[in-house]
């Protein structure tokens, strides 16, 4: 499981993972590998439900809770991992 320590490869990993399982659940095939952190969401064809789904992965994956709010917002994959970023260091804090 991830924790506030991990690395930005480890937590991009996750992200990356979720996105592929959810497009893949989608009939979209998508290399991992290629997914960086400026690849832009809406050039995948995520839509705002479409995050929604992604967010509900990487929650259950992570045991993280990310805000509707962050998830619709978020235009690359830098900002999924952001927002995996701050939803680790906020369970770190609550855990305490």
């Amino acid at each position: 499981m991830l924790s506030a320590k991990s690395t930005d490869a480890e937590v991009l990993e996750l992200v990356r993972s979720a996105i592929t399982e959810v497009l893949q659940n989608g009939m979209m095939a998508l290399p991992t590998d290629e997914l960086s952190v400026q690849t832009s969401l809406d050039g995948l064809g995520i839509d705002s439900v479409t995050a929604l789904e992604i967010g509900a992965c990487i929650e259950d994956r992570a045991g993280i809770v990310l805000p509707e709010a962050v998830l619709g917002q978020s235009r690359r994959v830098g900002d999924l991992l952001a927002a995996v970023r701050a939803g680790l260091a906020e369970s770190t804090l609550g855990a305490e």
